[in-house]
């Protein structure tokens, strides 16, 4: 093995702990930009989300600021997958997370508590859209499910299923031949 070889190998043995030390950030890789004043930040962020009436000619308007994680993540200047990240982090640490990150997670569920009541509210109240309200609900858990079946019964896909058309094909056979 020449000098250059181990040199080489030995930089990606080098680069390669950091990788390894980064997986759950202990005792190595980039370190969190989780700031400890982040849960009074989202609390006033969600303050600040109050919807806009506005008057004109033609009446007045609601011009929507809801609450969201991508509007948190513009304020707190961090990525969406930073922020939902540090939640499941938090959340699996139980007991062992500080103050400041258990605060961060009951602001966080704030926050989006905050949003289902009012795309719920105002949706059902005409001041949002009621097709981005039922899309953004989506995010809640809630679906617009029909029940596609008939009288408990799934129905084919095409009408009659092939058992009950062979029954009616023979039904009419029988008829004509009585005839």
């Amino acid at each position: 093995m020449t000098k250059h070889t181990k040199e080489t190998k030995a930089k990606i043995s080098k680069s390669m702990q950091g990788v390894q030390n980064a997986l759950g950030n202990s005792g190595g890789g980039r370190p969190t930009s989780f700031q400890e004043d982040f849960p009074e930040r989202m609390d006033q962020y969600l303050a600040s989300c109050q919807d806009v009436t506005k008057t004109t000619p033609f009446g007045t308007k609601t011009i929507p600021n809801i609450p969201s994680i991508a509007g948190l993540s513009i304020e707190l200047k961090v990525s969406r997958k930073s922020i939902e990240r540090w939640y499941a982090d938090f959340v699996k640490k139980g007991d062992g997370a500080s103050d400041a990150e258990l605060s961060f997670c009951r602001s966080l569920e704030s926050i989006l508590a905050e949003q289902e009541k009012r795309l719920l509210n105002c949706g059902l109240g005409g001041q949002y859209n009621a097709n981005i309200a039922k899309l953004l609900l989506g995010n809640h858990g809630y679906r617009d499910k029909q029940d596609h079946t008939s009288d408990g019964e799934k129905m084919s896909a095409f009408g009659l299923g092939h058992a009950e058309l062979k029954k009616l094909e023979e039904e009419a056979r029988l008829d004509k031949s009585r005839a």
